[in-house]
């Protein structure tokens, strides 16, 4: 890791502590940004929310259950279901269903393809208002970064 690295990681602990233990989710703000822009309503951005927290690994497709996210957002599963129909839809999602299992232990597993998402906020990214923006944010930082202290 280098020093640039180490000090971000330490700024995030510093500010977040001890709830970063169970885990963190990291994505683009443009997200949440452009959620009016990408037809999200707040229930259908949550939803994506779970999925998202799920893909740590980019070879691994995530696989949580409709009941799980239901039961973590307070919504019915059938909410969470009509959810990621629209998501699917929209061209945010790929549903990929799977059997697992053998004899009467056989099950179907639905796998998301969370690339789609990744395409569309790379395309909203090259937009000439957000790369203007973009830059004048890696300015400023770049200035920030020269300013800091030294680590110890």
């Amino acid at each position: 890791m280098n020093p640039e690295q180490e000090y971000s990681k330490q700024k995030i602990q510093a500010k977040w502590g001890s709830s970063l233990d169970g885990g963190f989710l990291v994505l683009p703000v443009l997200l949440l940004k452009r959620q009016k822009e990408l037809d999200l309503d707040s229930t259908e951005l949550v939803v994506l929310l779970n999925l998202l927290a799920a893909w740590w690994d980019v070879d691994r497709l995530p696989f949580t259950r409709a009941i799980t996210i239901s039961k973590r957002i307070g919504v019915t599963p059938r909410t969470v279901q009509r959810c990621l129909e629209k998501l699917e839809k929209r061209g945010l999602i790929l549903r990929i269903r799977n059997t697992t299992g053998h004899g009467v232990e056989i099950r179907v597993v639905t796998e998301y393809d969370l690339e789609p998402t990744v395409l569309k906020l790379k395309q909203l990214a090259e937009a000439p208002e957000v790369r203007l923006q973009a830059d004048i944010r890696k300015k400023a930082q770049h200035q920030r970064v020269l300013e800091k202290p030294e680590l110890a």
